[in-house]
């Protein structure tokens, strides 16, 4: 393993400006061939070149193999039981490589409705066991009369200012900023974990497929997906929570009015310009968007909805538990006659998150139509 990482960097040498720039990817080579092993015995190795950091001019930028291994901080909103499933696939997926978990959770949803707080019986149920120690909650409360986006950008400050600014870590460490139903892969990850941008920032959103109601369906790539930087990227002062439709952007879709869908475009933590992507095109993300635990589930996600509710949905059900019957009983056999934005994935085995493939029976509406 030394000898092959050694040959590597020895043939890119050329690539490298600074002598010391090349002393440093030897150096590391070393380590990783010291630690290389698992315990189930099983090499690892992380290449950074197998991956592809582009700039918004779609201009590579290198990356590199760090010095020592970043700390990442995974930061994102819970917003009900409905989320069990997809949080269990983030934690599958994400679990090991991630060193921090930072979840927030308001008092309102997305309608502006008071709610009750239900991560922490979640988290004690026993299912997150495993993750427990890695997991900080926080409540926070939202004003009223605050709802959508605002609710959104309100819930992230909050849960910013109870992390201290991010100030107790290194500007090195990695920050996640997303939503709960985006998975980013382990592999993925570890490349995080282990490279850097020469060029000295992330600036990062991860290329992410778009999936609706289960995996089997897809529209292509997700536009906002969760973004990745250095602690030190983060702005010293956070932008107030606001939303100007003159600054904004858009919302794809057709059946809803636009003007409710608008983000901030200027203060947006997805308005990152560099793309992180494999180089071989295959999926290293995903969006599990409107899977949930099923029907009740997606039913109430449409009703609390922030863009409002979708013209197929609004033409047969005045109620959440109409909703839920109606979607319960063949709405999942023909999703693209309902929508017509969006067709069969066809994944492969090897499209799919591997903690899928481990633990299948966990996951069967995020699995739901897959044919693997």
């Amino acid at each position: 393993m030394l000898a092959f990482l050694t040959a590597l960097a020895l043939a890119d040498a050329r690539r490298f400006q600074d002598p010391d720039d090349l002393v440093a990817t030897l150096q590391v080579a070393q380590r990783w061939n010291q630690s290389a092993l698992h315990p189930d015995g099983l090499e690892q190795r992380v290449l950074c070149g197998d991956y592809l950091l582009e700039d918004e001019h779609k201009t590579p930028i290198e990356l590199r193999p760090r010095q020592s291994p970043a700390k990442l901080i995974d930061t994102f909103a819970f917003g009900n039981a409905y989320e069990v499933e997809e949080l269990l696939l983030r934690m599958y997926e994400m679990g090991e490589e991630v060193s921090e978990f930072h979840i927030v959770e308001g008092d309102h949803d997305f309608q502006g409705a008071k709610k009750p707080y239900q991560f922490e019986a979640i988290l004690n149920s026993g299912q997150f066991d495993a993750w427990k120690n890695k997991i900080t909650y926080y409540k926070v409360e939202i004003p009223m009369g605050v709802k959508g986006f605002r609710l959104q950008d309100i819930q992230r400050l909050q849960l910013r200012s109870q992390m201290n600014d991010y100030k107790n870590y290194d500007l090195k460490d990695i920050l996640l900023e997303g939503d709960l139903d985006e998975i980013v892969s382990e592999e993925t990850l570890k490349i995080l974990k282990h490279c850097e941008p020469v060029a000295g920032s992330w600036s990062a959103h991860v290329h992410m497929g778009n999936f609706y109601f289960s995996l089997a369906w897809t529209d292509g790539d997700w536009m906002l997906p969760t973004t990745v930087g250095f602690v030190s990227e983060v702005p010293s002062t956070p932008p107030p929570p606001r939303l100007l439709e003159s600054d904004a952007i858009p919302s794809h879709d057709a059946t809803v009015n636009s003007t409710l869908v608008h983000l901030p475009k200027s203060q947006s933590i997805w308005t990152k310009p560099n793309t992180l992507s494999r180089r071989d095109g295959r999926l290293h993300a995903w969006h599990c968007a409107w899977t949930l635990n099923g029907p009740a589930g997606l039913a109430h996600k449409i009703f609390i909805r922030i863009e409002g509710i979708p013209g197929w949905a609004k033409n047969c059900c005045s109620d959440e538990a109409t909703l839920a019957k109606f979607i319960g009983s063949g709405f999942y056999d023909k999703v693209s006659s309902y929508d017509p934005n969006i067709h069969p994935s066809k994944l492969s085995k090897e499209d799919l998150p591997p903690a899928l493939l481990r633990h299948p029976e966990k996951f069967p509406n995020i699995l739901r139509g897959v044919n693997w």
